[in-house]
């Protein structure tokens, strides 16, 4: 069983490519599937890449907290500390109220670099509602935001929990104030290992997946995942699907709910022969565990391994492919925006072109309002500390009509999106794995940001 140490600590490994150190959140297949990027190509097979490139002694610039880039205006909201305000958030912000509530992976000190729950108002006032302790209370949340119900908040942790030795992950309920309260704790095996999306709440039910468990065939010993859902209160844990790494898909995503049904991608599986493991998955899942797939991506400029949750407009799906489109990134090229029937007819609408004025391999949810796409890549754009880029704010005005809003700069501004965007206020929120004002192991540990739309 996997655990972390100081953090991310455990899952990061290093080596050395000319002048530039390679970080790969992952030391494991195990660690790898639910890591805080959920690395494109995570199949099965055991391969990984890695997407965080950091010119060793580069020299940090700040820009200012408030700068305006191609006709959008960009401010930081919030500095993470990484003390006891917790550090490297993940996840989406959820608008509640006249608040913002999140999750942080790492932080915390009272009980370790366990992560945190926290709220933040639009003026930057941040207030740190829960402090995960590593035991059964769960630890260490990943991609998982939250999701309100009846005033309510729900999420899962990746670790932690009662369910095996070390902790296999739970699903918890907290209130607005603070107030935690286990719901599952995964046992690691057939119910499920890792959950690291948010659930979706359908009629008053809640479902979600886990990276893992479910069973070995085709994904080793970790498992390729499960379909699950649960109660508000906690009872009626059943597992819906279980994946088995071959044309189903493996290593599910977050689920969206249209029509009652539920679709979800996964960035592995489907059978294709052009991508090791296969190019991933679109399915749908009605509430009583019948699965279709959808489609089965084939690689190259059709677009491969989607590694962000699918959002539905008016009847249609819509996601981003992590790798596939044009080839000058590299072998898993730069990465898709594509639109997809429910009867399965893909079109891509959009294939990055990396580099400096464009983002490449997203990995985030899309965000839709007045006909317009927005999100982010983890990669692309101009960065005084990777030669790959920090990221970049993009929206879609129509299919290949993409422009740049913001490319994260890697100081105050942070670097390495890694949430989708949210509306509130007439603003689009969200948060940044690292960077900003304060320092975590010389990279600043994460931030809450808006721009104007």
């Amino acid at each position: 069983m996997f655990r972390q140490q100081n953090g991310l600590a455990h899952w990061i490994l290093s080596e050395r490519r000319g002048d530039v150190k390679i970080r790969s959140l992952a030391s494991d297949w195990s660690a790898l599937c639910i890591s805080l990027v959920v690395l494109a190509g995570c199949t099965g097979s055991g391969s990984q890449s890695s997407i965080v490139a950091i010119p060793l002694n580069a020299p940090r610039i700040a820009p200012p907290p408030l700068v305006r880039q191609f006709g959008s205006t960009y401010k930081t909201v919030y500095s993470f500390k990484g003390k006891t305000d917790g550090y490297v958030p993940t996840g989406e912000i959820l608008p509640l109220g006249e608040v913002l509530y999140g999750v942080t992976n790492a932080g915390g000190n009272d009980y370790g670099s366990l992560g945190t729950i926290y709220k933040v108002s639009e003026f930057g006032k941040e207030t740190v509602l829960y402090r995960f302790r590593g035991g059964a209370d769960g630890s260490n949340p990943t991609n998982a935001g939250l999701v309100a119900v009846k005033g309510s908040l729900y999420g899962t942790t990746g670790t932690g929990g009662s369910g095996c030795s070390g902790g296999c992950g739970t699903v918890f309920k907290t209130t607005t104030e603070g107030s935690e309260q286990v719901l599952y704790s995964f046992h690691g095996g057939s119910d499920g290992l890792g959950p690291s999306a948010p659930l979706v709440d359908v009629r008053g039910v809640l479902f979600g997946t886990t990276q893992g468990g479910g069973g070995t065939s085709g994904c080793g010993n970790f498992g390729c995942g499960v379909i699950f859902k649960i109660n508000p209160d906690g009872s009626g844990y059943r597992v819906l699907y279980r994946f088995t790494g071959g044309t189903d898909g493996s290593n599910p995503l977050a689920l969206v709910e249209v029509n009652g049904n539920l679709y979800g991608a996964t960035p592995g599986g489907g059978g294709s022969k052009y991508c090791k493991g296969g190019c991933g998955t679109i399915f749908e899942m009605n509430t009583s565990g019948a699965k279709r797939i959808v489609y089965a991506f084939k690689g190259g400029r059709n677009g491969s391994y989607p590694n962000a949750p699918i959002i539905a407009v008016n009847g249609s799906l819509y996601g981003t492919t992590y790798g596939g489109g044009n080839a000058n990134c590299g072998p898993r090229r730069c990465g898709t925006i594509f639109e997809l029937s429910t009867s399965g007819i893909e079109r891509v609408i959009y294939r990055f072109n990396g580099g400096i004025y464009d983002g490449e391999n997203p990995q985030t949810p899309l965000f839709y309002v007045n006909g317009t796409f927005y999100g982010t890549t983890g990669a692309g754009g101009h960065c005084y500390d990777s030669q790959t880029g920090c990221g970049v704010v993009f929206a879609l005005y129509a299919p290949g009509k993409e422009k740049v809003l913001h490319t994260f700069l890697g100081g105050l501004d942070g670097e390495f999106p890694q949430s989708g965007l949210v509306g509130f206020n007439s603003w689009l929120y969200g948060s940044t794995l690292s960077g900003g004002s304060s320092d975590c192991g010389g990279r600043g540990c994460g931030t809450v940001y808006k721009l104007t739309p």
